[in-house]
């Protein structure tokens, strides 16, 4: 009987991996509690919810996105494993009565948050 010339090759992942993505808010209860529980209802392991304890202004906010970001592509590099970077990071903030919104927005639209 004639041998099958099929490869011995390992195939290819068959599922695209899902996206990581990072939530920073502004509030303490509401927001993290909502992204918390949609995390866990949707049983979504990839999202990471950080609460700004650093304070609550939006520039203050898209800062620490742009750290938490770099700091993640940081370890994606030196482990060699880029599932660490996120694909996507959100601000999460109240437009009422803050400070340098537009100046915000521009920084986090320029470090692709």
């Amino acid at each position: 009987m004639p041998r099958s010339s099929r490869s011995l090759r390992r195939n290819g992942p068959k599922l695209a991996p899902r996206p990581r993505i990072l939530i920073v808010c502004e509030g303490t209860v509401t927001e993290p509690s909502y992204f918390r529980d949609f995390k866990r209802l949707e049983e979504i392991r990839l999202v990471d919810v950080i609460v700004n304890d650093q304070g609550g202004v939006p520039k203050t906010l898209v800062e620490r996105a742009v750290s938490e970001k770099k700091a993640a592509m940081k370890a994606a590099k030196k482990e060699r494993d880029q599932t660490l970077a996120y694909d996507e990071v959100w601000c999460v903030y109240d437009i009422d009565e803050h400070p340098n919104i537009a100046e915000a927005g521009q920084q986090a639209k320029d470090n692709g948050i």
